[in-house]
């Protein structure tokens, strides 16, 4: 199986950041899975769009640029939930739309196959009136009765947006002690500077 980690970024976005992730990528991930760094200035929606449709590997997994895992173990399995037909991401809601709560595989750690996803009809990754990036992908999957699996936070440094009931997520979101999302990274370099002592320690 060809599998295949990618990251967008944009200028905004500083190169201690970028290495720092890729360093831990590279600790944690298996030796025959690719990891792409890709700069670009489209909407993050537009970019997983034409990687997805426009390279050839059998499993994807798209992380966001503050990112990263936080055991050998994580992403092994979830190519394994992707290659046999599930789509497998972090818990992620958009409180800015209105519909119903909706709870979806977020595309910041978010992984499924080419055959699934040609299964569900090919959707856009782009947001829409009833949801956030990626949120069409877990809509489709529910339409198509295609497992989805979404992976929970068990810590949230500074709880920012509702998930469901009181589980919330934003700054600093562990999820299942497995995944480590720092979010807004662009936003100012406090965020930058913890995203990048959490790398190091990892890398310690």
């Amino acid at each position: 199986m060809r599998n295949a980690i990618f990251s967008f970024y944009g200028s905004n976005v500083s190169d201690d950041v970028i290495n720092a992730q890729r360093e831990v990528v590279e600790k944690y991930k298996q030796n025959d899975t690719s990891f792409l760094q890709i700069k670009s200035n489209n909407t993050h929606g537009a970019n997983i769009n034409f990687f997805v449709r426009h390279t050839d590997y059998d499993n994807y997994l798209i992380l966001d640029i503050d990112c990263i895992p936080l055991t050998d173990g994580i992403f092994p399995t979830m190519f394994k939930m992707a290659s046999d037909g599930s789509v497998i991401g972090c818990a992620q809601r958009a409180n800015h739309i209105n519909n119903n709560k909706h709870i979806y595989a977020g595309p910041c750690c978010l992984s499924f196959s080419k055959k699934t996803y040609h299964k569900i009809g090919m959707p856009s990754f782009e947001s829409t009136n009833r949801g956030d990036v990626a949120e069409e992908i877990t809509y489709k999957c529910q339409e198509k009765g295609v497992n989805v699996y979404v992976i929970w936070p068990s810590h949230v440094a500074q709880p920012k947006w509702d998930l469901i009931n009181d589980i919330k997520f934003g700054i600093g979101t562990t999820y299942s002690e497995k995944i480590y999302h720092q979010y807004e990274i662009r936003h100012g370099s406090e965020n930058e500077r913890i995203f990048i002592e959490k790398c190091h320690s990892l890398l310690r």
